[in-house]
Protein backbone atom coordinates (compact mmCIF):
# COMPACT_ATOMS: atom_id res chain seq x y z
CA UNK A 1 0.00 0.00 0.00
CA UNK A 2 2.96 2.57 1.14
CA UNK A 3 4.32 1.49 -2.55
CA UNK A 4 1.00 2.18 -4.45
CA UNK A 5 0.85 5.49 -2.59
CA UNK A 6 4.22 6.32 -3.56
CA UNK A 7 3.18 5.73 -7.07
CA UNK A 8 0.39 7.78 -7.50
CA UNK A 9 2.31 10.51 -5.60
CA UNK A 10 4.52 10.61 -8.64
CA UNK A 11 1.81 10.42 -11.22
CA UNK A 12 0.66 13.55 -10.33
CA UNK A 13 3.89 15.22 -9.57
CA UNK A 14 4.06 14.73 -13.17
CA UNK A 15 0.42 15.98 -14.01
CA UNK A 16 0.75 18.76 -12.16
CA UNK A 17 4.16 19.89 -13.91
CA UNK A 18 2.46 19.35 -16.93
CA UNK A 19 -0.66 21.22 -16.05
CA UNK A 20 1.25 24.14 -14.19
CA UNK A 21 4.68 24.81 -15.49
CA UNK A 22 5.30 27.36 -18.17
CA UNK A 23 7.98 27.15 -20.45
CA UNK A 24 10.56 29.90 -20.73
CA UNK A 25 11.01 29.02 -24.89
CA UNK A 26 7.15 29.15 -26.17
CA UNK A 27 6.90 28.08 -29.60
CA UNK A 28 5.80 30.89 -31.87
CA UNK A 29 2.88 30.99 -34.07
CA UNK A 30 4.86 30.77 -36.93
CA UNK A 31 5.87 27.44 -35.21
CA UNK A 32 2.75 26.26 -34.02
CA UNK A 33 1.56 26.46 -37.17
CA UNK A 34 3.86 23.87 -39.39
CA UNK A 35 2.02 21.05 -37.07
CA UNK A 36 -0.67 21.24 -39.22
CA UNK A 37 1.76 19.60 -41.58
CA UNK A 38 3.97 17.45 -39.54
CA UNK A 39 5.02 15.85 -36.19
CA UNK A 40 7.21 18.58 -34.20
CA UNK A 41 9.33 17.63 -31.38
CA UNK A 42 12.00 20.01 -29.49
CA UNK A 43 15.25 19.04 -27.57
CA UNK A 44 18.09 20.82 -26.27
CA UNK A 45 21.25 20.23 -28.40
CA UNK A 46 24.86 20.53 -26.84
CA UNK A 47 25.30 23.54 -25.90
CA UNK A 48 21.79 23.66 -24.13
CA UNK A 49 19.59 25.99 -26.99
CA UNK A 50 15.95 24.42 -27.58
CA UNK A 51 15.74 23.92 -31.46
CA UNK A 52 13.05 22.25 -33.05
CA UNK A 53 12.61 19.64 -36.45
CA UNK A 54 9.38 18.86 -37.67
CA UNK A 55 8.00 15.29 -39.56
CA UNK A 56 6.28 15.22 -42.25
CA UNK A 57 3.06 13.52 -42.26
CA UNK A 58 0.66 12.99 -44.98
CA UNK A 59 -2.12 15.53 -45.26
CA UNK A 60 -5.92 15.07 -45.17
CA UNK A 61 -5.29 11.50 -43.80
CA UNK A 62 -4.52 10.35 -47.59
CA UNK A 63 -6.78 12.32 -49.23
CA UNK A 64 -6.02 15.21 -51.39
CA UNK A 65 -9.75 16.79 -51.24
CA UNK A 66 -10.23 18.84 -47.81
CA UNK A 67 -13.97 18.64 -48.62
CA UNK A 68 -13.81 15.02 -47.87
CA UNK A 69 -15.89 13.30 -45.11
CA UNK A 70 -13.72 11.44 -42.40
CA UNK A 71 -16.09 9.95 -39.22
CA UNK A 72 -13.87 8.49 -36.47
CA UNK A 73 -14.83 6.89 -33.47
CA UNK A 74 -14.45 7.47 -30.10
CA UNK A 75 -14.67 5.44 -26.45
CA UNK A 76 -16.86 6.58 -24.07
CA UNK A 77 -13.79 7.00 -21.97
CA UNK A 78 -12.43 9.61 -24.29
CA UNK A 79 -15.69 11.40 -23.97
CA UNK A 80 -15.68 11.24 -20.01
CA UNK A 81 -12.48 13.48 -21.09
CA UNK A 82 -14.11 16.31 -22.29
CA UNK A 83 -15.57 19.53 -20.14
CA UNK A 84 -18.55 18.17 -18.10
CA UNK A 85 -20.92 20.84 -20.43
CA UNK A 86 -19.39 19.04 -23.85
CA UNK A 87 -19.98 15.55 -22.01
CA UNK A 88 -24.30 16.61 -21.54
CA UNK A 89 -24.16 18.39 -24.58
CA UNK A 90 -22.50 16.55 -28.01
CA UNK A 91 -23.77 19.24 -29.79
CA UNK A 92 -22.45 21.56 -28.91
CA UNK A 93 -18.98 20.18 -28.25
CA UNK A 94 -19.68 19.69 -32.12
CA UNK A 95 -20.32 22.95 -33.00
CA UNK A 96 -17.10 24.07 -31.01
CA UNK A 97 -14.95 21.65 -33.36
CA UNK A 98 -16.50 22.30 -36.94
CA UNK A 99 -17.47 18.65 -36.73
CA UNK A 100 -20.52 18.21 -39.16
CA UNK A 101 -21.94 15.63 -36.88
CA UNK A 102 -22.26 12.88 -34.62
CA UNK A 103 -23.79 9.46 -33.26
CA UNK A 104 -23.76 7.88 -30.21
CA UNK A 105 -23.66 4.37 -29.35
CA UNK A 106 -26.08 4.25 -26.38
CA UNK A 107 -25.32 0.65 -25.24
CA UNK A 108 -21.66 1.12 -25.78
CA UNK A 109 -20.98 4.92 -25.53
CA UNK A 110 -19.00 5.22 -28.23
CA UNK A 111 -19.76 8.67 -30.21
CA UNK A 112 -19.09 8.49 -34.11
CA UNK A 113 -17.87 11.95 -35.28
CA UNK A 114 -17.88 13.30 -38.82
CA UNK A 115 -16.26 15.89 -40.21
CA UNK A 116 -14.33 17.19 -43.25
CA UNK A 117 -10.47 16.10 -44.21
CA UNK A 118 -9.85 19.50 -43.31
CA UNK A 119 -11.30 19.90 -40.32
CA UNK A 120 -9.35 16.59 -39.02
CA UNK A 121 -6.28 17.43 -39.91
CA UNK A 122 -6.47 20.52 -38.07
CA UNK A 123 -7.74 18.60 -35.27
CA UNK A 124 -4.72 16.03 -35.11
CA UNK A 125 -2.54 19.32 -35.04
CA UNK A 126 -4.46 21.00 -32.33
CA UNK A 127 -3.61 17.02 -30.60
CA UNK A 128 0.39 17.27 -31.45
CA UNK A 129 0.13 20.74 -29.97
CA UNK A 130 -1.58 19.31 -27.14
CA UNK A 131 0.78 16.94 -26.29
CA UNK A 132 4.02 19.40 -27.22
CA UNK A 133 2.25 21.93 -24.58
CA UNK A 134 2.24 19.37 -22.15
CA UNK A 135 6.01 17.78 -22.40
CA UNK A 136 8.12 21.12 -23.02
CA UNK A 137 7.68 22.23 -19.60
CA UNK A 138 8.90 18.63 -18.37
CA UNK A 139 12.19 19.03 -20.95
CA UNK A 140 12.69 22.36 -19.06
CA UNK A 141 11.71 21.48 -15.67
CA UNK A 142 14.34 21.98 -13.29
CA UNK A 143 12.98 18.76 -11.73
CA UNK A 144 13.52 16.55 -14.64
CA UNK A 145 17.25 18.42 -15.34
CA UNK A 146 17.86 14.56 -16.76
CA UNK A 147 15.30 14.37 -19.72
CA UNK A 148 16.09 16.34 -22.70
CA UNK A 149 14.58 15.00 -26.12
CA UNK A 150 11.53 13.39 -27.09
CA UNK A 151 10.83 12.14 -30.36
CA UNK A 152 7.79 10.55 -31.81
CA UNK A 153 7.13 8.86 -34.98
CA UNK A 154 4.24 9.84 -36.71
CA UNK A 155 1.24 8.20 -34.95
CA UNK A 156 2.71 8.44 -32.09
CA UNK A 157 3.03 4.62 -31.18
CA UNK A 158 6.81 4.98 -30.76
CA UNK A 159 8.37 7.69 -29.11
CA UNK A 160 12.49 7.55 -28.22
CA UNK A 161 13.03 10.00 -25.19
CA UNK A 162 16.64 10.62 -24.51
CA UNK A 163 18.04 11.16 -21.08
CA UNK A 164 21.23 11.84 -19.01
CA UNK A 165 21.82 7.99 -17.71
CA UNK A 166 23.17 9.20 -14.25
CA UNK A 167 20.17 11.51 -13.53
CA UNK A 168 17.68 9.10 -14.73
CA UNK A 169 18.97 6.29 -12.74
CA UNK A 170 18.84 8.27 -9.35
CA UNK A 171 15.17 8.98 -9.36
CA UNK A 172 12.44 6.66 -9.40
CA UNK A 173 11.46 7.78 -13.06
CA UNK A 174 9.91 5.02 -14.42
CA UNK A 175 6.58 6.57 -14.32
CA UNK A 176 7.72 9.36 -16.79
CA UNK A 177 7.72 6.76 -20.12
CA UNK A 178 4.47 5.27 -18.63
CA UNK A 179 2.94 9.16 -18.47
CA UNK A 180 4.43 9.81 -21.91
CA UNK A 181 3.10 6.82 -23.42
CA UNK A 182 -0.59 7.32 -21.78
CA UNK A 183 -0.84 10.56 -23.23
CA UNK A 184 0.18 9.65 -26.55
CA UNK A 185 -2.32 7.22 -27.12
CA UNK A 186 -5.43 8.93 -25.20
CA UNK A 187 -4.61 12.63 -26.48
CA UNK A 188 -4.06 11.51 -30.46
CA UNK A 189 -4.35 7.74 -31.48
CA UNK A 190 -7.71 7.79 -29.94
CA UNK A 191 -8.47 10.10 -32.96
CA UNK A 192 -6.92 8.51 -35.81
CA UNK A 193 -8.95 6.12 -37.96
CA UNK A 194 -6.64 3.55 -37.66
CA UNK A 195 -4.46 2.95 -35.16
CA UNK A 196 -3.09 0.50 -33.31
CA UNK A 197 -3.61 2.54 -29.35
CA UNK A 198 -0.63 1.16 -28.45
CA UNK A 199 2.77 2.90 -27.66
CA UNK A 200 5.82 2.38 -27.03
CA UNK A 201 8.36 4.68 -25.23
CA UNK A 202 12.61 3.68 -25.45
CA UNK A 203 14.35 5.48 -22.82
CA UNK A 204 17.61 6.06 -24.37
CA UNK A 205 20.99 7.60 -22.91
CA UNK A 206 21.40 10.52 -25.32
CA UNK A 207 25.45 10.50 -25.09
CA UNK A 208 26.11 6.73 -26.25
CA UNK A 209 22.39 6.16 -27.75
CA UNK A 210 22.43 2.80 -25.66
CA UNK A 211 18.90 1.78 -24.86
CA UNK A 212 18.15 1.90 -20.92
CA UNK A 213 14.43 0.69 -20.62
CA UNK A 214 11.73 0.15 -22.77
CA UNK A 215 7.90 0.61 -22.14
CA UNK A 216 4.44 -0.17 -24.06
CA UNK A 217 1.12 1.05 -23.00
CA UNK A 218 -2.11 -0.06 -24.80
CA UNK A 219 -5.44 1.20 -25.23
CA UNK A 220 -7.79 0.12 -22.18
Amino acid sequence: MKKLICILAALLTLLSLAACSKSTSTPTDSTAATTQDGVVFYSHDDDGTLVSEVVTTTKFSGTTDPTSEITVTVPASYINTLDLQYQNDLQLYCTKKNYISFTKNEETGEVTFKMTASVYNSTLAEQRRHILNTLLPLIESETYPWFHTYIPNTDYSEVTIKVDKKGYKKTDSSLLAEYIADLCIYSYQVLLTDSPRSCTVTVVDSQTGDEITQVTRSFI
